[in-house]
């Protein structure tokens, strides 16, 4: 899920973390509008 181990062993070990199966990585569309509106303003 983590694209490093540091960050799947430091999310494994909080007690409040759990996996979402169903995660797929992608974004919605508002999400992606939603970066792209961001970048443009930086």
């Amino acid at each position: 899920m983590f694209q490093t181990k540091d960050m799947q062993a430091y999310f494994s070990k909080q007690s409040w973390y759990r996996e979402n199966p169903y995660y797929t990585g992608k974004l919605t569309d508002i999400e992606s509008y939603n970066v792209e509106l961001i970048k443009s303003r930086e």
